[in-house]
């Protein structure tokens, strides 16, 4: 028999995250964003989407600085809505 009134599952993203997605993107060489500072991408103003991480080679950078200048072969670590994240990952790789 089918309950309708059994609990939602449990969430382990803390509440404040709840409509937040994380996401993580290989930054190809030919990206619009390689070879770009975080800072010059503006990519929380203009996506709405944050670089939480980055790993490059055996080394992760966790909140990376603005003056940070990506690379191809970055992973980074996006936090945002799925909304912000795709407007992120265009911006990044240069899908307009």
């Amino acid at each position: 028999t089918h309950h309708t009134h059994e609990p939602a599952p449990a969430r382990y993203l803390p509440p404040l995250l709840d409509q937040a997605d994380l996401r993580t993107l290989t930054l190809p060489a030919s990206a619009a964003a390689a070879q770009k500072s975080i800072g010059e991408l503006q990519l929380r103003t203009r996506s709405g989407s944050s670089i939480i991480a980055i790993r490059r080679g055996d080394k992760t950078i966790h909140n990376p600085n603005p003056t940070l200048t990506l690379a191809g072969g970055d992973e980074l670590l996006l936090l945002g809505d799925a909304e912000q994240l795709h407007a992120a990952e265009s911006l990044l790789i240069g899908r307009y």
